[in-house]
């Protein structure tokens, strides 16, 4: 069952994710064995509170540069690992296609927000596993919404109560992830990664940041837990855009964002 956490938000709609440096997203060691089905999971009690006014835009404030339109195809690099010795790693150039579109919610008031995309990532199936990092924030304070690491085909999904101008909202989000090996148009061994963002939110709001964070380096913890049992904590830790600079795993300069979710189709 999913618990609502209260969230205090003022003059806009301010939404956070956390992690890492990014929600990353891999693929489990060859020993182990992918969840097929969707996996559901809800926050725990946390005293994090979001607030503050909003008067600008924190990634124009920071010279960060966000797409306004959602790209037919972007690149950055995701992070391929040997499987039988992973702190063998070396970023690789990934190729994604996003699409999304955006409906009515059954309820008044609110949107339903479909973020799709298709992330290729060549490699070796014989000796290789892949993972990448990706968030969303919010445009207006540069917070990630709360988010958990995902192993191989496996999901979440969160609920928050948030007010917007003393209106109390639900919002609701999951993320799905289906990874597949296959072969591509030039005959080269690729995986792919189907990912899939399903958000209902306030429908005035226009405040979703997609980013593809690009990797460097991973200590791959996740992928090594207790028991073969991955965390279902969702962390709500306060993590911003900007951080990923302080992060030496991640790169920035090489980070792709994008707004999406502002129009009925696009």
């Amino acid at each position: 069952m999913k618990r609502i956490r209260p969230l205090l938000l003022t003059a806009a709609l301010i939404l956070s994710l956390a992690g890492c440096g990014g929600d990353s997203s891999s693929v489990p060691p060859a020993n182990s064995q992918p969840e097929s089905a969707f996996a559901g999971s809800s926050a725990q009690p946390s005293a994090s509170v979001l607030t503050g006014e909003i008067s600008h835009d924190y990634f124009t404030a920071n010279g960060l540069t966000v797409l306004e339109k959602i790209p037919e195809e972007f690149t950055f690099n995701a992070l391929v690992f040997n499987m039988v010795d992973p702190q063998n790693q070396h970023p690789q150039p990934a190729t994604g296609v996003p699409a999304c579109n955006v409906t009515p919610d059954e309820e008044e008031g609110y949107k339903k927000v479909s973020l799709k995309l298709m992330i290729t990532i060549p490699g070796n199936s014989a000796t290789e596993n892949m993972m990448i990092s990706n968030a969303v924030y919010d445009l207006y304070t540069g917070r990630k919404l709360p988010s958990q690491s995902l192993n191989g085909t496996d999901g979440y999904d969160y609920s928050a109560a948030i007010q917007v101008n003393g209106v109390s909202y639900d919002l609701h989000y999951s993320k799905e992830n289906d990874w597949e090996w296959t072969t591509t148009e030039e005959g080269e061994e690729a995986q792919v990664c189907y990912q899939t963002w399903t958000m209902k939110v306030p429908e005035d709001y226009d405040g979703l940041v997609y980013a593809a964070v690009d990797v460097v380096s991973d200590p791959l913890e996740s992928l090594y837990e207790t028991e073969g049992e991955k965390t279902e904590e969702i962390d709500e830790s306060e993590y911003y855009a900007m951080d990923i600079a302080e992060d030496a795993t991640r790169n920035l300069d090489n980070t792709v964002f994008f707004r999406f979710g502002n129009a009925e189709e696009n």
